[in-house]
């Protein structure tokens, strides 16, 4: 699971639907996303959309996902 997409999403008082909404994909696939089930190799697009929505750097986003790419091999 990738923590820190849940940890930022309820931060901000997000449902799924809210943040799929915004990213331009499916509730379901958002799921996906979040579970670390879809998006293995998260591109720079998603990325970028995170850190708009969550209001966090890029770098914060890149960083956390490194950490969970590492954890997840």
């Amino acid at each position: 699971m990738r923590a820190y997409l849940v940890e930022l999403r309820k931060k901000h008082d997000l449902s799924q639907q809210d943040v799929a909404d915004y990213v331009g994909i499916s509730r379901q696939y958002y799921n996906a996303i979040e579970n670390g089930i879809r998006q293995k190799k998260m591109d720079v697009t998603l990325i970028t959309k995170f850190a708009d929505l969550f209001k966090t750097s890029l770098q914060r986003i890149c960083d956390a996902e490194s950490e969970w790419q590492d954890e997840n091999q």
